[in-house]
């Protein structure tokens, strides 16, 4: 499809598919910044965040990392998994607390 259609391509039909919906979005694989800043110049670099995660040992196929400045730098969090998952989860947790977004079940 990148190929056919340009960079941008996924974050295209993600942006038509959630445009006007009135729920918070969460796209956890957004692999190329043009991708990503589809997603931002239509919703506004204020109602967007962007938490890089990585993992040693772990590394991309065609990805890349999306270049954070698209995002206010309050709106940046980065997380290293090198741990079991429970403090994985715990890392992922304390970044959406940061944000003052909502969690599940608290």
């Amino acid at each position: 499809c990148i190929e056919n259609f340009g960079e941008a391509f996924f974050g295209t039909i993600a942006r038509y598919a959630i445009a006007g919906v009135m729920a918070k979005y969460i796209i956890v694989d957004a692999g190329l910044t043009p991708e990503a800043g589809e997603l931002v110049d239509y919703f506004g670099s204020s109602a967007s965040y962007l938490l890089q995660i990585e993992r040693e040992g772990c590394e991309f196929d065609s990805r890349e990392y999306i270049n954070k400045t698209m995002v206010s730098d309050t709106h940046y969090a980065y997380v290293k998994n090198n741990y079991d998952l429970d403090l994985y989860e715990e890392q992922i947790k304390g970044v959406i607390r940061e944000w003052e977004l909502p969690l599940q079940g608290e």
